[in-house]
């Protein structure tokens, strides 16, 4: 089994929770069920919340992607990783940190 942080030989989806769109093993293709607790691709363990949980009487919608999930699927996927500051006001630092820690491994 892999690491979390890592997630090499591992299959990720995304999953709302904590206010994020977080990846999240493949353990089930669907969306958890609230209340069901997970460990995202970047270490937090997470509870699914009613707000999290879609269905036919609550609209889909789509929370802001957690920037370190986003870039460590980037990393193990060899996909480009996205340009500072693109996403709005005070991520460039986040991702600029998160982007060294990953370049550093």
């Amino acid at each position: 089994m892999s690491s979390p942080t890592t997630g090499e030989g591992s299959m990720w989806i995304w999953q709302q929770a904590g206010g994020h769109r977080h990846a999240r093993e493949a353990t089930s293709h669907s969306e958890l069920p609230e209340g069901q607790t997970f460990v995202s691709l970047c270490g937090e363990t997470l509870t699914v919340l009613n707000r999290d949980v879609h269905g036919p009487n609550q609209p889909g919608w789509l929370d802001p992607t957690c920037v370190t999930c986003d870039l460590q699927i980037r990393v193990n996927l060899g996909l480009p990783l996205p340009r500072c500051g693109t996403d709005g006001a005070g991520s460039a630092n986040r991702e600029t940190q998160t982007r060294r820690k990953m370049e550093a491994h």
